[in-house]
C-alpha cells in the first residue's frame, strides 16, 4: 500500500522561514511606500497575516482596497 503523509510546520521547529517572512515584509513596506521601524517588524514574528495587517493599518492609517 502506497502511504503519503505531510509535515506542516505551523511554527518554525523544523524549518526557520522567519528570514523569507521578513524579506517578503520589507517588499510589501516598499511597495507600500511606508517605513517600518524595527520594533514594529520583530513584533510580527510569529503572529498571523491579519495580526500584521491589523498593526500597520492602525500604524499607518492604512485603508482596505
Amino acid at each position: 500500500m502506497n502511504q503519503l503523509a505531510f509535515i506542516f510546520d505551523m511554527d518554525s521547529l523544523i524549518v526557520d522561514s522567519e528570514p523569507v517572512y521578513r524579506s517578503r515584509n520589507k517588499d510589501i513596506f516598499k511597495k507600500l511606500e511606508r517605513e517600518v521601524d524595527k520594533d514594529t517588524q520583530l513584533s510580527f514574528i510569529r503572529g498571523t497575516a491579519k495580526r500584521k495587517w491589523t498593526i500597520l493599518t492602525r500604524e499607518f492609517l492604512l485603508t482596505p482596497t
